[in-house]
């Protein structure tokens, strides 16, 4: 009897140890089949994008229960949904969600939070945004958001003070003269909506890029309208804020947008179609996977990764494997491994011992640490 609770003590250890194994081993896991976790999982993400569509009450619950979910994507979708709401039996739960460990979770309730425009949040998504090392546009874009709040003022002062680059300066300070030209008694949305209407881009840049924390209805109709701004960054913010947002009624300007003539904005759009899930766009990321600019490339590939659709796998292993571009390749091994495809395993092992970058093989070994979440069933953050 000791030999065989040896044995199986034995055999305890070397199922730990495979469980335990760090990141850099994580190609030596022989992984089950993935088909059913991955059928599952794909259900789980429509089913949020389905219940953020819902205007019955149960589904606010049903969405704060998604924010604990074991998937980052599902994750995200929630926080989507329930800031558009704007519940409040939402805010504890996106507060938390702040300290999420994705990065996409974390953006994602930033924006929810923000189109609650609750003053005593504001310190929280300032600190949030420092922590993050965001640039003075993205500060500039929270405290315009948060104008009326004498706190907005300072903060963008202190950017002030700390920017070195001149562009950023510019922003911080066009932010500066909207906040203090504010017309009292006006509601934000409103003054930010006119803003847009501005002969100056960088004030149309800074009020399109703040129209991402109103949630108010006519918001929607404004930042598509500034899809067609003669300045690129106008654009691309918009296109930005419009991913953010979430509503579904955003796939078709965005598909628009994807033949910008400024490779940036047609990068923004297909992240943001990405982000959205909509099965209309992925023949116009597919599309974009080949444009001629590699960031346009990169963003496609991140996008099908949010995607949940199988068509996107192939595309995706040959981007991987043939790409010139670092960042198209990372991000393509990023997305496969976010779609839990089981045909990725080869070339991802095949990625971590000949890519001849960091990056790409860094994304690599993530992918297959998230593939090995899924096969055993174990993907919570």
């Amino acid at each position: 009897m000791d030999f065989f609770l040896r044995i199986a003590a034995m055999v305890m250890v070397a199922v730990l140890w495979c469980m335990a194994l760090p990141l850099g081993h994580a190609d030596t896991f022989d992984f089950p089949s993935l088909s059913s976790h991955t059928a599952v999982l794909f259900s789980r993400r429509q089913t949020t994008r389905v219940l953020g569509g819902l205007q019955r009450p149960q589904a606010v619950r049903q969405l704060i229960q998604a924010l604990q979910d074991e998937d980052e994507v599902v994750r995200m979708l929630a926080a989507q949904a329930l800031g558009r709401r704007q519940n409040q039996r939402a805010i504890d739960p996106l507060l938390m969600a702040l300290q999420d460990r994705d990065r996409w979770v974390q953006r994602s309730a930033f924006h929810a939070l923000g189109w609650f425009r609750r003053p005593d949040h504001f310190a929280t998504l300032a600190e949030t945004l420092k922590r993050a090392g965001e640039d003075a546009l993205g500060i500039a874009a929270l405290a315009v958001g948060f104008a009326d709040l004498p706190a907005a003022l300072e903060l963008l002062f202190e950017t002030l003070r700390k920017t070195v680059d001149r562009q950023n300066k510019d922003f911080a300070l066009n932010a500066i003269s909207f906040v203090l030209l504010l017309p009292k008694g006006q509601p934000i949305e409103k003054v930010l909506i006119h803003a847009l209407d501005s002969d100056n881009a960088e004030i149309r840049l800074v009020a399109t890029n703040a129209l991402s924390f109103v949630g108010a209805p006519q918001v929607f109709s404004a930042l598509v309208h500034r899809l067609s701004d003669d300045n690129f960054l106008v654009r691309r913010a918009a296109a930005n804020a419009l991913g953010l947002i979430g509503d579904p009624r955003t796939v078709d300007p965005l598909l628009e947008a994807l033949a910008d003539h400024e490779a940036k904005v047609r990068a923004s759009a297909a992240l943001a179609l990405g982000l959205l899930g909509d099965r209309r766009s992925l023949s116009g990321l597919l599309t974009a996977l080949h444009d001629s600019d590699e960031d346009a490339r990169a963003f496609a590939a991140l996008g099908l990764g949010f995607m949940s659709l199988d068509a996107a796998v192939e595309p995706l292993l040959e981007a991987l494997q043939n790409d010139p571009a670092e960042w198209v390749r990372a991000y393509s091994a990023e997305s496969l491994g976010r779609l839990a495809a089981e045909k990725a395993l080869p070339l991802l092992r095949q990625t971590i011992a000949s890519d001849s970058s960091q990056t790409v093989v860094r994304k690599a070994h993530e992918a297959l640490a998230r593939l090995r979440r899924y096969a055993t069933g174990a993907t919570a953050p």
